[in-house]
């Protein structure tokens, strides 16, 4: 089975403290990299079944779906995460992708079937303030994680974003959910 969730969550003090950093790039790549990272950093949330057998992987795929504005309507930026890359690496790799999307139109947007079954997917729905969202369902469990952010917004005084997770519940719980959450906001923009 999976576990589905739905926060209202406090981002206020990372937000700050990233803007304080005086840190390159904005706000929201850095939280889907402190998404990212904190998720390949979980040993647990590293395990895929994959045919009959369940593999830890070294790198997780990390699947960034982009808005077009365009036929497309959207792309996707695919990045291989190891628990010890920087925020400057995937700032690097996410800006190079992300100029290829749009300088490159008309590139197929294409994944391996595994890849897509191996990835971590985090879409950033930035228009849409969400209480609830469930979406997907997963036709094949490998122990893939799903998340979806939503638009930003103010509640007494502090800055919150709407955030859904799916997981599967072979290898995830909410103990890894709240280590996910340690770990995001611990996470350090240098």
């Amino acid at each position: 089975p999976c576990l589905s969730f739905n926060l209202d969550l406090d981002i206020d003090e990372l937000y700050f403290r990233f803007k304080d950093s005086n840190s390159q790039g904005s706000f929201s790549r850095f939280f889907l990299y402190a998404i990212a990272k904190s998720m390949v950093s979980i040993k647990e949330l590293r395990y895929r079944y994959l045919g009959e057998s369940w593999y830890e992987l070294g790198k997780v795929p990390i699947m960034l779906p982009v808005r077009t504005n365009d036929g497309r309507r959207f792309s996707r930026v695919l990045l291989s995460l190891a628990p010890e890359t920087t925020y400057g690496e995937f700032e690097q790799e996410y800006q190079k992708q992300y100029r290829g999307i749009f300088e490159n139109p008309e590139t197929p947007i294409t994944t391996e079937e595994g890849v897509f079954l191996c990835s971590v997917f985090i879409g950033n729905l930035t228009q849409l303030q969400f209480n609830s969202l469930n979406i997907h369902q997963f036709v094949h469990h490998t122990g893939r994680q799903m998340v979806y952010l939503g638009k930003r917004f103010q509640k007494e005084g502090r800055m919150h974003v709407p955030f859904h997770i799916t997981m599967d519940h072979a290898n995830a719980d909410p103990v890894v959910l709240e280590k996910i959450f340690e770990n995001i906001f611990s996470m350090d923009s240098k």
